[in-house]
């Protein structure tokens, strides 16, 4: 068996989290353009709540086994959230990602996985 999905986690026969972390970006996309065609028409804050209803679900669920996953695929992840908040903020790509999530008042992917523990 090259890979096995159980409980809607992915895993393959190395353990790697790869394929998991793929089909995360797969599923939470189309919150991601929801998000997007909706912004001229609702406020910041509703986006704020349509990315927590629709597209955080994908990182908290098992966050504290996939946190083992490598830094790549981490980052992958934090770029992913970085992306969603410079869409809910209509920044531009000249203003840092922290800074964003800090405006956003987020905790990085990293200290969520941390507090999930």
């Amino acid at each position: 068996v090259k890979s096995q999905k159980c409980l809607g986690i992915e895993i393959d026969d190395k353990l790697n989290w790869g394929n998991h972390i793929d089909k995360f970006c797969k599923k939470a996309g189309p919150g991601i353009g929801a998000i997007r065609r909706l912004k001229p028409f609702v406020t910041r804050e509703s986006l704020e709540t349509m990315y927590k209803a629709m597209v955080q679900p994908y990182f908290d669920y098992c966050s504290p086994l996939w946190d083992t996953c490598g830094k790549t695929l981490k980052d992958k992840m934090q770029r992913f959230q970085n992306h969603e908040a410079r869409v809910i903020t209509g920044s531009k790509y000249e203003v840092r990602s922290t800074e964003i999530i800090e405006k956003l008042n987020w905790p990085s992917l990293e200290t969520r996985c941390r507090r999930a523990k």
